[in-house]
């Protein structure tokens, strides 16, 4: 029996996590002070600091996820009724997450049969059983699936009832729910090859632009290998639906079309899309509800689920040139024309490349510079201040003149590209007095900007002598999961149960570490992901660190989890954790940063004759080898340090295996290394 991934986030409880620790240090609150970013030319002439093609990322899937949306019932309770295609595998994986205390019944009637209830104290013939409970934020939430071995082809109908209809509340203590959310869903999958792919037509969510989907049928077995986009089959769907709910509970729903002018590709090629037209800033739900028919005629259903944070438009760069000032003996200050920006927003995400002029009078690439940037008045101007070390100029061999290219602004939290210039003349008056002088190596003042000392806190908070420790970070969602006996000279950082962006939980471990002279950390899942953002983006404990390992992390999405887009189930969307919402924040990770992360991956225990899982109701929606959360491939960071993967240990408890941040040998290894 093939092994089969199927999911309903239920098990994010234990995607991501940080973890706890010794020291009792006094409380501090530090005042975020923003790096001054900068790398070589190689970084966005290879691809990796551009901003990511959705076509390439977007959603796989090879299940079709049914929202259960319960009713009254004629003869009392509560009931809802659907169908759902099979066409071919070896058994049916039928997963289950209703709320928590819904006490739900689950009858299926296969095609041309009667109906057979699975949830009987002894299942059918061919049918099995597996309950599963996960703690989700401060409540469990039941889940369960249900295989049926030799499934039928063809339609079946699916009915489940209720004695009553549980609270919304009982979703999580802690989300509030939507009229447009359902009250559960159902998974389906079999071993079927025919899989779909649905993607973004574009990152730039902005309230007032259009927003589109593309989707289409292709078969595994003929998928290239790693995640590159998979072929279409011209001939794969035969119809497809968009179902869009807005931040306030209201659906669109839309037909899908393959005909050339809906972010389809060309007419007839099998990529059917649908583009909206959004009025209203917040986060949005998509599903794509698509059938098709197989090679051998045989019909099938699938589904993708999506997360899109679509922000307000603006500050829009302004055209003209940018204005730059020596303000010491190798920086230049680059003022970056721009619009005001709305009173909500402080600070932006800025990248842009700089070229100059070289020895053949040709542009070249020399550097790329940004970072979080707050703007500021130059003269009478509005301008973002960006910031050049002369010497990458050097280093590249160009010169005056200058021009900034792919400009790019993007909201801080999301990363969301909110405007864009293709190019910006810098107009340099003087160049600073150093500048042109031979290089002999990149420094970390070239790389970050010069350092403050000490790094900022709020005046009423004495300075620290709570001296160096390794940081133990949980994750999204997450109790303090570090088992502290293995660490020495350790402190705690506590932020559980919370849903998070990757800034908001950086500058919370900067806030905590601010009571400490240094630190590393040591991180669970999206704690890894944070510790990474926080090193990248701003001054912190981290800068000051020594030891072999600055970072270390296990189980980190740092290219993000399909479950991500369940969380709602949890404690909250991050859109930080779909796969698009992490392409687009890795983009603005430096190479140096990601060269100070140690990571490790883990799996389930890989029995040949066993089919095997960490999390039976999340196998539809994960690729083997996954930990019940994240898949390995999605566990990856180029330019990182893979310290391996291990099997036999899952994501979080109430898996099949251990809990991979139990691992002796893990923890005893990563104090032992831990940077502090």
């Amino acid at each position: 029996m093939d092994k089969r991934k199927m999911a309903i986030l239920v098990a994010l409880v234990g995607v991501l996590l940080l973890a706890a620790g010794r020291s009792q240090a006094r409380p501090a609150t530090a005042v975020p002070r923003a790096k001054q970013l900068a790398g070589p030319a190689e970084e966005f002439l290879s691809g990796r600091m551009r901003l990511p093609d959705p076509a390439h990322v977007g959603e796989r899937s090879k299940a079709a996820v049914l929202p259960v949306r319960l009713t009254p019932a004629a003869e009392g309770g509560w009931a809802w009724q659907g169908d759902f295609l099979v066409d071919e595998g070896e058994s049916l994986l039928l997963s289950v997450l209703p709320a928590a205390d819904a006490d739900w019944q689950i009858a299926v009637r296969p095609p041309g049969q009667a109906y057979q209830v699975l949830s009987g104290a002894v299942p059918p013939a061919g049918a099995s059983h597996v309950e599963s409970g996960l703690g989700l934020g401060t409540k469990p939430l039941a889940a369960e699936a249900y295989t049926i071995e030799n499934p039928l082809p063809g339609r079946w109908e699916v009915r489940v009832t209720a004695g009553r209809r549980p609270p919304a509340a009982h979703h999580s203590s802690l989300v509030t729910h939507h009229p447009s959310r359902p009250d559960g869903y159902l998974a389906v999958s079999t071993g079927s090859p025919y899989r779909l792919f649905s993607h973004l037509n574009s990152y730039e969510l902005v309230v007032g632009r259009p927003v589109g989907l593309a989707t289409y049928a292709y078969n595994q077995r003929q998928a290239p290998d790693g995640r590159r986009a998979p072929t279409p089959l011209v001939e794969g769907l035969t119809a497809a639906t968009l179902v869009l709910s807005g931040p306030d509970g209201r659906q669109t729903t839309r037909p899908m079309v393959d005909d050339g002018q809906h972010a389809d590709g060309a007419a007839g090629d099998g990529v059917w899309g649908m583009t909206v037209t959004v009025t209203e800033a917040g986060l949005y739900q998509a599903q794509v509800v698509a059938y098709g028919r197989t090679a051998e005629g045989q019909p099938f259903q699938r589904t993708t689920q999506h997360l899109l944070p679509v922000v307000e438009p603006g500050p829009g760069l302004v055209e003209g040139a940018a204005v730059a000032q020596a303000e010491d003996d190798y920086r230049l200050r680059i003022g970056l024309p721009v619009e005001a920006l709305a009173d909500d927003v402080d600070t932006v995400q800025v990248f842009a490349e700089v070229w100059g002029r070289d020895g053949n009078g040709e542009m070249a690439p020399a550097a790329w510079i940004g970072g979080m940037v707050t703007p500021a008045y130059q003269g009478s101007d509005l301008v973002l201040p960006l910031h050049l070390d002369t010497r990458w100029l050097a280093l590249a061999g160009v010169e005056r003149p200058l021009e900034l290219r792919n400009v790019r602004l993007q909201d801080r939290q999301t990363h969301i590209p909110i405007s864009q210039q293709a190019a910006v003349p810098v107009q340099v008056d003087q160049m600073p007095r150093l500048a042109g002088e031979p290089v002999a190596a990149v420094t970390d003042e070239m790389r970050m900007g010069p350092r403050s000392h000490p790094v900022p806190s709020v005046p009423s908070v004495p300075p620290s002598s709570a001296g160096a420790v390794v940081m133990l970070v949980h994750g999204y969602c997450s109790y303090l999961v570090w088992p502290t006996q293995y660490y020495t000279d350790y402190a705690v950082f506590s932020d559980t149960f919370q849903a998070r962006s990757h800034d908001e939980f950086a500058q919370l471990i900067l806030e905590q570490g601010a009571a400490y002279d240094s630190y590393g950390i040591v991180a669970h899942s999206q704690g890894g992901a944070a510790a990474l953002h926080l090193y990248s983006y701003y001054e912190s404990g981290l800068d000051d660190a020594s030891g072999p390992r600055l970072i270390q992390s296990l189980g980190t999405p740092y290219q993000g989890t399909s479950l991500a887009v369940f969380s709602w189930l949890a404690c909250g969307e991050v859109w930080d954790l779909t796969y698009d919402g992490a392409a687009l924040w890795l983009a603005g990770i430096p190479t140096w940063a990601r060269e100070e992360v140690y990571y490790r991956t883990t799996s389930d225990t890989n029995y040949w004759w066993w089919w095997d899982y960490c999390l039976i109701v999340t196998a539809p929606f994960l690729e083997d080898p996954e930990d019940g959360v994240v898949e390995r491939w999605a566990g990856q960071l180029e330019s990182g340090h893979n310290l391996g993967h291990n099997f036999g240990f899952c994501h979080a408890i109430l898996m099949r295996d251990p809990a991979q941040y139990n691992s002796p040998r893990i923890n005893q290894d990563f104090n032992a290394n831990a940077a502090r």
